[in-house]
């Protein structure tokens, strides 16, 4: 087959991601691997001892000293994840005070 243009799909890569910052709404991450802003991505997130999915689409990326510093943007979280996401941040912000 000589036209590759029509063919296209999709590739999952897992690697291990270090929140510098969430809220309810999204997160700061830092990766091994750079995000291309606009993409939508899937994450498994661990708080504490909760583990949430998300789907979140990277606003902006950069290059840093130990890696890729994203921002992402939450956009899909089923209510039982979105619930578990609100209690882990109010614990975390009640530790911090």
């Amino acid at each position: 087959m000589k036209n590759t243009e029509a063919m296209t799909g999709k590739m999952s890569v897992q690697t291990v991601i270090r929140c510098l910052d969430i809220s309810e709404d999204g997160a700061l991450l830092l990766l091994d691997l750079p995000l291309e802003p606009g993409a939508t991505h899937d994450f498994l997130i661990n708080i504490e001892d909760e583990t949430v999915r998300i789907r979140a689409v990277a606003r902006h990326c950069r290059s840093v000293e130990n890696g890729y510093q994203a921002g992402v943007q939450f956009v899909k979280i089923d209510s039982a994840d979105e619930r578990r996401l609100r209690d882990a941040i109010a614990r975390l912000r009640s530790s911090a005070d």
